[in-house]
């Protein structure tokens, strides 16, 4: 199957100007799109959650919703939650703002803050924020001397957690706990693709392994994560509380089987396709017309040309 991630140095370069379009909807439940993929959060509920699908196959959709934060510690291979540590983060003051069109994508926040319950569970953090990034990339791979360029479009969210304050003591750590299923069926397990990278349906899950100081971002945090309790344990390293963290996963959709695509499983949009051989014949045969044009334009101009008698 192609990789759409990466291509040959080699490869012919190919400028595509590219117009996604993208709608906002002004409510508390939000619809976005761009390029081929559409995001729907839902807020009227106060839940951190969304669904999002290829335009070209709503029938497919996947879910997000963002359930549990709490510190664990690790045992052996296995993670255990430390006791009294748990929030569910429904239980939140969540505000979901609109979106904002930037040059390629558009940015819409979900943030939550804590009720100040006196509850020490609640009052850990000033406000926890996924900042999220809707946007598409044009990828070009060859393959059989066919060079196929396409848009990848994908959703990242970065995780802003400000002024994080321990309950538990070293070297516990923080854990963000989130469903990632297929809409139409919550117990479907995800299963592990590589290092930080889960797959459930067509869909995608990954994170790099290393988050970042909000406040000082040359503090690195080491990243891991695990499939558990039917979904994704974000798992942060202990870190400088007051500072908060940065940290920057992504979902996107590659489909196995086509559904109106380029034959091939993979349908975010086929912009162009190219035969290389094709290509390079049609620039030989414009070479050769150059050249004879050439000749005899210097032809022509010969027979109208009269050398001046030296004598």
């Amino acid at each position: 199957m192609l990789s759409w991630w990466t291509s040959n140095s080699f490869l012919l370069s190919v400028v595509l100007f590219v117009c996604p379009w993208a709608t906002i909807a002004q409510e508390d439940n939000h619809h976005f799109s761009w390029a081929n993929l559409v995001v729907d959060v839902t807020g009227n509920g106060k839940v951190p959650k969304y669904t999002f699908w290829l335009a070209s196959n709503p029938a497919s959709a996947y879910k997000v919703m963002f359930q549990q934060l709490f510190e664990a510690q690790q045992q052996g291979s296995t993670w255990q939650k430390a006791p009294a540590t748990t929030l569910a983060l429904p239980s939140l003051d969540w505000s979901f703002l609109p979106g904002s069109n930037f040059t390629n994508g558009l940015v819409f926040n979900i943030t939550g803050k804590p009720k100040h319950s006196g509850d020490p569970k609640q009052d850990r953090f000033d406000y926890i924020t996924f900042r999220n990034n809707l946007t598409s990339v044009t990828v070009c791979v060859n393959t059989s001397s066919i060079l196929v360029c396409r848009i990848d479009a994908f959703l990242k969210f970065d995780v802003i957690i400000s002024n994080y304050r321990w309950i538990s003591a070293p070297p516990n750590s923080l854990v963000l706990f989130f469903k990632f299923t297929p809409s139409d069926n919550d117990n479907t397990q995800a299963t592990t693709v590589g290092v930080n990278k889960f797959r459930t349906g067509d869909a995608y899950f990954n994170l790099s392994n290393v988050a970042h100081g909000l406040l000082n971002p040359n503090e690195t945090i080491q990243v891991r994560s695990v499939f558990k309790e039917n979904g994704v344990w974000i798992i942060y390293e202990r870190f400088n509380g007051p500072d908060g963290l940065v940290n920057d996963p992504a979902f996107n959709i590659v489909p196995s089987q086509p559904v109106g695509g380029d034959g091939d499983g993979n349908n975010n949009t086929v912009i162009i396709a190219v035969s290389v051989t094709a290509a390079v014949c049609l620039l030989g045969v414009l070479l050769v017309a150059a050249l004879m044009g050439f000749v005899l334009f210097k032809r022509q101009r010969a027979q109208y040309y009269t050398p001046i008698n030296a004598n």
